[in-house]
């Protein structure tokens, strides 16, 4: 039952986090005063809802082919329709895929646990997703701005430069995390897990030794740590400083347990530079990454940044 919990439980994150993302595409259009005085047409004209703001009409997409220019003889191109389909159900998903990985890996599986190396698929998963995102994202904008000057002088423009310099933040720690960064933590790890106390687990006939209050104990001849565990829960190979305050007996337990002397061992758990370089960046990321989606709901729902 709490397995089919915690299933629960990420679904329902994930789920969440597909809204929020799906929620990234830009407005086909946005109607002004301007363009209404110019044809003398009510939003309705070009939009399915009476409000606009909502999926164009065919008149309505005729008025974007020619231009932004009223002129009843052009008639909208189905290419760009369905290019713009694909380009935003490809980008919606990709960005799913990919903001959902960033999620879920905060919620439960934690930065901290991937300071050891990076998952291979994982990281083939993520640059596929990113280079969607970056491709359709480019075509989307392609066939929504009609001319540069739009980047500084409407809402959609300036919201979308803040938008692209956090998406290209995110690009550049990907790249810095899943190369330099993920190559010096594969090797640190590697070079503490050789001759480390974890070698030593009791299993398959390797010595049981354990570290406690920095002292090195061999459990290798007790019958209380067969194949290297003790009653179920301790295990050889590991500090057990921290084990004392819920067992049931004191540190009398030890005079029966050969003692090596002070443990020489290395923490295999210490964080190296690198290894804390990954994970500001992993929450830096997730920051830029809540950014991005603040921009999407800003197309949306944000008022006007442009006065007269």
């Amino acid at each position: 039952m709490e397995s089919i919990n915690k299933h629960k439980i990420r679904a329902t994150i994930l789920f969440l986090s597909c809204l929020l993302v799906s929620l990234n595409m830009p407005k086909k259009t946005e109607g002004t005063v301007e363009f209404t005085c110019e044809t003398g047409q009510s939003c309705i004209y070009c939009h399915e809802s009476p409000e606009g703001g909502d999926t164009l009409t065919a008149k309505g997409e005729a008025f974007v082919a020619a231009d932004y220019i009223f002129d009843e003889s052009v008639s909208a191109p189905g290419w760009p329709i369905s290019l713009r389909l694909i380009s935003g159900f490809l980008h919606v998903l990709a960005s799913v895929i990919w903001f959902g990985a960033i999620f879920y890996i905060h919620i439960f599986i934690k930065p901290t646990s991937l300071t050891g190396g990076l998952p291979r698929n994982e990281r083939i998963l993520g640059w596929v997703c990113i280079a969607i995102v970056g491709v359709t994202g480019t075509i989307l904008t392609f066939l929504r701005v009609r001319s540069i000057e739009e980047f500084w002088t409407t809402t959609f423009g300036i919201v979308w430069l803040v938008k692209i310099f956090f998406f290209i933040i995110m690009v550049l720690i990907a790249a810095v995390a899943t190369t330099r960064l993920n190559r010096r933590m594969r090797e640190a790890q590697r070079s503490a897990k050789k001759g480390s106390l974890t070698e030593y687990d009791g299993k398959e006939g390797r010595p049981a030794y354990f570290v406690f209050n920095n002292e090195l104990f061999d459990a290798s001849e007790s019958k209380m740590w067969r194949n290297g565990v003790h009653m179920g829960r301790h295990y050889a190979g590991t500090d057990l400083s921290s084990a004392m305050d819920d067992a049931p007996h004191g540190n009398e337990v030890f005079e029966r347990i050969k003692k090596i002397g002070p443990s020489s061992f290395q923490d295999v758990s210490k964080k190296t530079p690198a290894a804390t370089a990954f994970i500001f960046m992993a929450y830096f990321i997730l920051f830029c990454m809540f950014m991005v989606i603040f921009c999407v709901a800003y197309w949306n729902w944000g008022p006007s940044i442009m006065t007269d």
